[in-house]
């Protein structure tokens, strides 16, 4: 019988997979390096930096499995707060900037200058977010 440590860690392994499969699909082998070097980090704090938060991943993998359609590839970054956080641009050049909190999406556009915050609970709060990122990219 399989311990449980074992298939916590086997199911750990098989998220990662798949995260990195998706994030290599739309971001690209730089963003999936980037990801290993968050995580890396996960269990230090190092210049102020919080620990990855895993919560974070889960969601960025779970917007990524629904929307892809950018018009430019997105960076992905890691606040000082331990948050995922990617960037695209607009196809007038503006940054858009997306940071998963969670149970919260804040997008900032540079055109308006101001944060706009998504729970991200149900559903309909995803499909709110993925209407607002389809607007800002016309």
């Amino acid at each position: 019988m399989e311990s449980k440590d074992n298939s916590n860690n086997k199911q750990n392994k098989d998220f990662e997979k798949k995260v990195y499969e998706r994030i290599l699909k739309v971001m690209g082998i730089e963003a999936v390096d980037r990801l290993k070097r968050f995580q890396s980090i996960k269990n230090k704090t190092i210049d102020n930096q919080r620990p990855l938060n895993n919560l974070s991943t889960k969601q960025l993998d779970y917007f990524l499995s629904l929307y892809d359609q950018f018009i430019t590839t997105p960076s992905l970054f890691m606040t000082s707060n331990g948050y995922l956080q990617i960037m695209f641009n607009s196809a007038q050049g503006e940054t858009i900037e997306m940071d998963f909190y969670g149970e919260m999406v804040i997008i900032y556009t540079e055109e308006t200058g101001r944060e706009e915050a998504y729970q991200t609970k149900t559903e309909d709060d995803i499909n709110k977010i993925i209407k607002r990122i389809d607007s800002l990219q016309e």
